[in-house]
């Protein structure tokens, strides 16, 4: 019987894929709910931090979120509600 050898690069190996496909069922999961409200999840997190904070730079908005400075620019946000509007 020959011995099976554990190979680091297989899928099934690997911790990446299982928090990956993880995070992509969550946010199915929250999509219909978004979809009723125009907001897609990265501008729904968004908007979760800004309903929080009476003021935020864009920077600490990019560290609350967990992206690179550089990558906040991509955050545009046209949203004419408040927090107590949004009835799902």
């Amino acid at each position: 019987m020959k011995k099976k050898v554990f190979d680091p690069l297989l899928l099934e190996n690997q911790l990446c894929f299982p928090t990956y496909a993880s995070a992509r069922k969550i946010v199915a999961a929250y999509n219909p709910y978004l979809k009723k409200i125009g907001l897609t999840y990265a501008q729904y997190i968004t908007m979760m931090v800004l309903w929080e904070e009476k003021a935020i730079t864009m920077r600490e908005l990019g560290k609350r979120l967990w992206h690179k400075s550089s990558k906040s620019s991509y955050m545009q946000l046209s949203v004419p509600w408040n927090k107590q509007d949004v009835n799902y």
